[in-house]
């Protein structure tokens, strides 16, 4: 009986309180929900505007914001936190792994030539550190044969030439053709020939040549161009073997000699009457005593293939003012230069392993020199009584107990500087 009295009290208390039936209007939200807090709403009676019915808005819980922080690197970690989009409350934090290294492309730091190798690095893409390097092999040389015909009065030469780098190896050298309308005798061998004298001949460069006729040409006659005037320049090739007595003397005209011969003897023929004044050597070697007591000398190229100066090759060159050496010569013999009072300057290639004895004796006006790194032995008093000197440049491992070195400069005052490198 209870049962049944309760709703109807109630639906009694309903029709009592607004004396009509309700019109439910639209859901209205009361208190909006948050993330942690609930929210209310209702329905009003669209005529009286009664609450008829109302409810609760469960909490929305929070909206996930993650956000980076500190980006992940190669090498090291980051992190990222979490932040309610809606509420703006930090939801927690987390770490973002290191990426490690990603290789990139290789690329090249110094290029491989063709006799030198070179290198490459692969770099991180991500952060450019260098992860790995290698050897690029040398490339090797690209040669080419060439070949130089001979002039008249330049010789000629195959050769190989890189088409990289343009490094030249010369092969075989082909004497210059020569001028022609000279003079000259067979030999009693039946194979050789003498040149007599200038013949027909008036170049003002005269160029023995190697061959005449199929003979080989390895003398120059005693007297052979005595006197003759208009001859300005000369070449004598590497077949002659004896240069007779006299040979260029009274050459009024005679300045310059091209000498590829390593004939020489005591009689020397750029001597007495010779007014030759530079000599340039591109034979094997200079020969030892080719300019002794040769005064009128000024300057000498030694060129080529040279290798080799020979002992008192220039002694007592007392007008000797100029000397080049070039790059293949590994040896000064003894006494090669002693007594060339006026020389100021030689400039040795780092070629020369050895300085024999007495090599630069008295060269009075010799200012300075270099001993280049690959010389291993000095020959006793090679640079004794050079007065004028003030530096010598030493290697450091060059033993000079024994050279004189340390007495270059005997009875003069000023200090001689020994400079060790």
């Amino acid at each position: 009986m209870k049962r049944r009295v309760l709703p109807a009290l109630i639906v009694l208390l309903f029709l009592i309180g607004c004396g009509h039936e309700h019109t439910p209007g639209q859901w209205e939200v009361v208190t909006p929900a948050a993330c942690v807090t609930e929210g209310a709403w209702q329905k009003v009676c669209a005529d009286c505007g009664e609450v008829v019915e109302s409810g609760i808005i469960p909490a929305a819980g929070h909206a996930d914001g993650w956000r980076v922080t500190r980006e992940a690197t190669c090498t090291q970690a980051g992190s990222e936190v979490n932040v309610c989009q809606t509420c703006g409350v930090w939801l927690g934090e987390e770490s973002l792994v290191k990426t490690g290294h990603v290789k990139g492309e290789w690329t090249v730091i110094k290029q491989a030539t063709c006799a030198e190798t070179g290198a490459e690095v692969c770099e991180c893409a991500g952060c450019g550190e260098v992860m790995e390097e290698r050897v690029v092999a040398a490339l090797g040389h690209d040669d080419q044969k060439a070949v130089t015909p001979p002039t008249k009065t330049e010789r000629g030469y195959s050769a190989a030439v890189c088409t990289r780098c343009g490094r030249t190896n010369v092969g075989d050298f082909v004497d210059a053709l020569g001028s022609t309308g000279l003079a000259w005798e067979q030999n009693g061998d039946g194979k050789t020939c003498t040149v007599t004298g200038i013949g027909t001949c008036t170049d003002s460069w005269v160029v023995i040549p190697a061959e005449i006729e199929g003979y080989t040409v390895d003398a120059i006659g005693r007297g052979a161009f005595c006197g003759v005037a208009g001859i300005k320049e000369m070449t004598i090739p590497a077949s002659v073997e004896l240069i007779g007595h006299q040979a260029f003397d009274k050459c009024a005209d005679l300045r310059t000699v091209y000498y590829y011969s390593v004939y020489a003897n005591r009689e020397n023929p750029f001597l007495a009457s010779s007014p030759v004044t530079k000599v340039v050597f591109g034979g094997k070697e200079v020969p030892d005593r080719i300019l002794e007591n040769a005064a009128q000398i000024t300057e000498v190229v030694i060129a080529g293939e040279v290798t080799s100066i020979g002992s008192y090759a220039f002694f007592d060159c007392s007008g000797l003012r100029s000397v080049a050496i070039s790059s293949e010569v590994t040896s000064v013999g003894s006494s090669a230069f002693a007594g060339c009072r006026n020389l100021r300057d030689v400039v040795l290639p780092e070629s020369v392993t050895s300085i024999g004895y007495r090599a630069f004796y008295e060269c009075r006006s010799l200012r300075s020199m270099v001993i280049p790194d690959g010389v291993t032995e000095v020959g006793e008093y090679a640079l004794f009584d050079c007065a004028a000197l003030k530096t010598i440049s030493i290697p450091a491992n060059l033993d000079i107990s024994q050279t004189g070195i340390e007495f270059v400069r005997t009875g003069v005052k000023e200090e001689l500087q020994i400079i060790r490198r």
